[in-house]
């Protein structure tokens, strides 16, 4: 198990092996997630990528300073990730509001989905749709 999780994590080095981890944890609007990935599978879409933690990371911090349209206003704005891996980056907009699709190669969308019902769960937001392409 890679354990992301705690305070400042991503201050000093963002270089991080995930090969060989079976699980991937990262707190993340102070739900601790738990990505499953499978090193073995061959396929880059199989682990959590540096980028998407960063990018979860990033949309966790700047929440306040990148406000969305009020639900009654407006509609939420829709999001479309091809090569979502294991759909950390498509969580951390579903859970500012987004409406997100995530998506990925059919060898992948397994993973995906089971990632994706699993952490929206402990993010309270309605899981992700995940389609292959």
């Amino acid at each position: 198990v890679l354990d992301l999780r705690g305070e400042g994590w991503g201050r000093h080095s963002l270089v991080w092996g995930t090969n060989g981890a079976r699980e991937v944890r990262i707190t993340l609007f102070d739900a601790e997630l738990a990505l499953e990935q499978d090193p073995r599978a061959g396929s880059h879409g199989t682990t959590v990528w540096e980028s998407s933690a960063v990018f979860a990371k990033w949309v966790e911090r700047h929440r306040r300073s990148w406000p969305l349209p009020a639900a009654s206003s407006a509609p939420r704005p829709t999001c479309v990730e091809f090569g979502a891996g294991l759909g950390l980056s498509s969580l951390a907009l579903a859970a500012r509001g987004v409406s997100c699709v995530a998506t990925d190669l059919p060898e992948v969308l397994p993973l995906l989905k089971r990632n994706l019902a699993t952490n929206s769960r402990l993010l309270s937001v309605p899981p992700p749709g995940a389609a292959a392409w």
